[in-house]
């Protein structure tokens, strides 16, 4: 029974990245797009849940895009570790 919940999870999981919405800005985004990405990413997956959006952009500038957006969680889930600890 475990292993069918885990297999029904990583299902669920890989299914929203097979409809990614297109993008249709005439910038990519880059850096300081994926740091404000990064820090709501944790409100977005809840409200992702209500209404249609994403966790994600894509396309993107890449590997910068993703730097910021690693950047942007980290400082999320700091601040909020430091607040717990105050």
């Amino acid at each position: 029974m475990r292993a069918v919940s885990i297999i029904a999870g990583l299902a669920l999981v890989m299914a929203g990245y097979f409809n990614l919405p297109t993008n249709y800005a005439t910038e990519i985004p880059g850096f300081f797009h994926g740091v404000f990405q990064g820090v709501v990413s944790p409100l977005t997956l809840v409200f992702g849940w209500i209404w249609n959006v994403r966790i994600y952009t894509s396309p993107n500038a890449g590997w910068l895009y993703d730097l910021g957006w690693m950047t942007g969680l980290l400082a999320f889930f700091g601040a909020a570790s430091f607040a717990v600890k105050q």
